[in-house]
């Protein structure tokens, strides 16, 4: 291993704990609270070399927020490789997403709140590969909505890449209400958060197929 090949290791081992010490930080102090103080000294590292590594918090935010996307893009990738029909596809992507907010609340929290940074901040490397990241997520839903329009399963003439966007945004709306402030919106909207997420899948289909 050449010199410049083990530098570039060791900067990325480096990177990787700054983002497990960040996600400690974040995850425990809240998105607003936590500072890059804090995460310098959880990482055990002077404020002057975290900012070698990311800008400033959003891109540090950001890069935390990678991880979790890295992790749904896996588990939807899992998730239409066991089915056949484009319509059973979609229905797995949505159920993956709906698990995966329950499994991974503080990811899922951090991608809504990363979503405002998106037209709010300056560019940022990580926050660009953000963007690129939920483009493939898109890509995947839509790929599964094609294969619907082949095999018959769905029946819709809209755009699958626009389809795949009004999906991601109303499901994560309806996880909104039927996973965070479970009971609140229970009494809130008397209705069964339970069934809620099971109407929202039927009305999909119908609409899709």
């Amino acid at each position: 291993m050449g010199i410049a090949e083990r530098r570039e290791r060791e900067r990325e081992q480096r990177r990787q704990e700054i983002l497990d010490a960040a996600e400690q930080v974040f995850f425990s102090q809240g998105l607003h609270s936590a500072t890059m103080d804090q995460v310098a000294e959880c990482a055990e590292l002077s404020k002057g070399t975290l900012y070698l590594y990311f800008r400033n918090k959003e891109d540090l935010l950001s890069g935390v927020c990678l991880r979790g996307l890295t992790r749904l893009k896996e588990l939807f990738e899992k998730a239409v490789s066991g089915t056949q029909s484009g319509l059973d596809q979609v229905k797995a992507i949505g159920q993956t997403y709906f698990r995966f907010a329950a499994d991974y609340p503080d990811y899922f929290s951090l991608m809504i709140y990363t979503v405002t940074l998106l037209d709010q901040v300056e560019e940022l490397p990580h926050l660009e590969q953000c963007r690129e990241m939920g483009t493939t997520l898109h890509g995947i839903t839509a790929s599964a909505i094609d294969t619907g329009k082949a095999d018959g399963s769905f029946s819709t003439r809209h755009s699958s890449r626009e389809i795949a966007v009004l999906l991601w945004g109303m499901t994560t709306g309806v996880i909104q209400i039927a996973h965070q402030g479970r009971e609140k919106n229970r009494k809130r909207f008397d209705v069964d958060p339970d069934t809620l997420t099971e109407t929202y899948f039927d009305l999909i289909v119908a609409v899709l197929s």
